[in-house]
């Protein structure tokens, strides 16, 4: 008979290894004190992110808008003093032709003072460090100038105001405009930075809160495993570990959240408007030298330039208070009169509607972004008090109309009640006051956005050495039992 083949037995497979109790137990150790490494990683990034934030927009970026704000506001007020004094006839009213020299380089000291502040805090390279060096350059250039002019008057030669005009051309095609450059500059990488920082805030609570519940349903999970492996019905040190991962969770969420809502009040609340002051200001100052050198070109036999000043006036003014559609139609001197008319309506305006529909500018700005006790009020003694000088200078312009030269130039240098210089010295004094309000509130917005992150990494290093400890210590027994 055929014999069959035997077919030899199969060979056994070989089945996976579990892991053991004892395996699991020191296995998830490991893995407890590795989601406590990237917590704490991600604890410590998400406040390096908002640190650096904080320093980004209000130790880097601010300080050098303001900066060049503040450059441009002294540039203004000397040229608007050094025509000024060249305004008064030679040993006329001596003691007032002196204090605007004194005036004068008292500006000249604050724009040198600004600058460098301006050099020491280079941040952006090269972007800065170029408006800065023309800034320096030209100012000497534009004194030199000053000082032809102050010469010609000094000696009653003719040419004062060609010779001043020659210095005015270097503040206005030059000085100014890398004074509104080097503002630009680091604006822009401000505004950059802030709206950024908002991303990369989610995402760096994003990141805590991941990996921080990731590390406590870990410590869930491994207190079920012992309950079913042990019939333990409580590890209190994993516990103690889970709700402390958990609470600084929403602590490290809190502090963050804090660190932003203080970095929207130095920015959005304070900044903005510290920003459109300093800008108004800044412009104010350089259109009450347009007020000057309208009349010092006006009085010279060669008046031709009396327009072009006129309107460099009316144009700075509109960059602080453009007016609805329907009054812009009238002339220019109705700006003054139509702020003084409408400023009981913007006076009784509620907190949530402070502005009239159509009126813009830097003071509007402002307006528009009142946040802080008192600072409506002061807004709008400001806005008051511009349209008070608007009102003189009108008639300023009125005397020049009707051949009053002498009155004119009376009004424009006079200190007294209802004169130009008084009406100013007001609106600014109003405008200081909003701006003192605003600066203390950015300042008080950092020094508690810092705050909040003060000693925030050796916080978070203890939390995770606390809660890697308490893992150690509720797992040992258990390992020790299985071994």
């Amino acid at each position: 008979m055929a014999t069959m083949a035997v077919r030899p037995p199969a060979a056994p497979v070989k089945k996976r290894a579990k892991w053991n109790t004892l395996q699991f137990l020191r296995g998830s150790q490991y893995v407890a004190w590795a989601l406590c490494v990237l917590f704490l990683i991600a604890a410590i990034s998400a406040a390096t992110i908002h640190r650096a934030a904080m320093t980004k927009v209000c130790k880097d970026a601010e300080p050098s808008v303001i900066a060049a704000e503040e450059i441009k506001f002294a540039l203004s007020d000397m040229d608007a003093n050094a025509a000024n004094e060249l305004l008064y006839e030679h040993g006329e009213k001596s003691d007032d032709e002196a204090a605007a020299v004194k005036q004068y380089n008292e500006r000249r000291d604050d724009a040198v003072d600004s600058l460098i502040k301006a050099a020491e805090n280079i941040n952006f390279g090269d972007a800065e460090r170029e408006p800065i060096k023309q800034l320096a350059l030209n100012m000497g250039v534009y004194e030199a100038r000053i000082q032809t002019a102050r010469d010609l008057h000094k000696d009653g030669k003719p040419g004062v105001a060609a010779a001043y005009l020659d210095a005015a051309a270097i503040m206005d095609n030059n000085l100014l405009p890398q004074a509104d450059k080097l503002h630009k500059v680091n604006e822009d990488e401000l505004n950059r930075i802030y709206a950024s920082h908002e991303s990369e805030s989610v995402a760096s609570i994003f990141f805590v809160v991941a990996t921080g519940l990731a590390l406590a349903a870990f410590l869930i999970y491994l207190q079920w495993f012992l309950l079913r492996k042990t019939r333990r019905v409580l590890n209190p040190m994993l516990l103690v570990a889970t709700v402390l991962a958990l609470g600084f969770v929403l602590y490290t969420v809190r502090v963050m959240s804090k660190e932003r809502e203080q970095l929207k009040v130095a920015k959005e609340d304070a900044y903005d408007s510290i920003v459109k002051l300093w800008q108004s200001r800044a412009v104010a100052y350089a259109a009450n030298a347009d007020e000057s050198r309208y009349l010092l070109d006006g009085g010279s036999p060669d008046s031709e330039h009396r327009g072009k000043h006129e309107k460099a006036f009316y144009q700075k003014v509109r960059l602080l208070s453009t007016l609805p559609s329907d009054a812009e139609k009238e002339s220019n001197a109705a700006i003054g009169k139509w702020v003084e008319d409408n400023y009981n309506t913007l006076a009784s305006g509620s907190d949530e509607k402070n502005r009239i529909a159509g009126f813009s500018g830097y003071l509007a700005d402002e307006l528009d972004n009142v946040t802080f006790p008192g600072e409506r009020k002061a807004a709008l003694e400001t806005l008051h008090w511009f349209g008070v000088y608007l009102k003189i200078d009108r008639q300023i312009r009125e005397k020049m109309g009707n051949g009053d030269y002498d009155g004119a130039r009376e009004l424009c240098l006079g200190e007294e009640q209802n004169q130009s210089n008084w009406a100013f010295e007001n609106f600014d004094e109003a405008l200081g006051r909003t701006l003192l309000i605003n600066e203390k509130e950015f300042d008080n917005a950092v020094e508690l956005g810092y705050e909040d992150l003060k000693g925030f990494d050796v916080r978070a290093s203890i939390a995770i050495i606390v809660i890697a400890v308490l893992v150690f210590g509720g797992l040992l027994p258990r390992i020790a039992e299985y071994r």
